[in-house]
């Protein structure tokens, strides 16, 4: 860990799995980008609403706060899993408004084992059960 400038600084070596989840494991918080939501709906309150439907709401980003992107709203949520919904539907009043919802998470990465050498073991164990 290294400082610079009152920010923190994690610095990695470089590997194929550097920035990366495994498979099967899960990030603690998440930002995610609301995009399309109304100016009517630009509330602590309703940030707070999308949060819930995400797990809870931790943070509201502050260039989302002090209306400088009124494009997207930005926040912060707790962890979730494998599967990210592109699409939450926000009910206000009487109506019902889709907003699309962009997740800033890292790269997932797994192992791959090569079709040749599953083809090989396979035709191995077939070999022998087949005498």
């Amino acid at each position: 860990m290294r400082r610079y400038k009152d920010k923190l600084l994690h610095l990695e070596r470089w590997s194929e799995e550097a920035g990366c989840l495994r498979l099967g494991s899960s990030a603690k918080e998440v930002w995610v980008r609301v995009v399309g939501i109304r100016l009517h709906c630009w509330s602590g309150g309703k940030f707070k609403k999308i949060g819930d439907c995400c797990e809870g709401l931790l943070e509201v980003d502050e260039e989302t706060k002090r209306f400088s992107q009124l494009q997207e709203a930005r926040i912060l949520v707790k962890g979730w899993g494998e599967d990210f919904p592109g699409m939450l539907h926000l009910v206000v009043n009487s109506y019902c408004y889709a907003v699309q919802l962009w997740w800033e998470v890292p790269l997932w990465v797994s192992a791959v084992v090569s079709m040749n050498k599953l083809k090989g073991s396979e035709g191995k164990r077939l070999g022998k059960r087949g005498k």
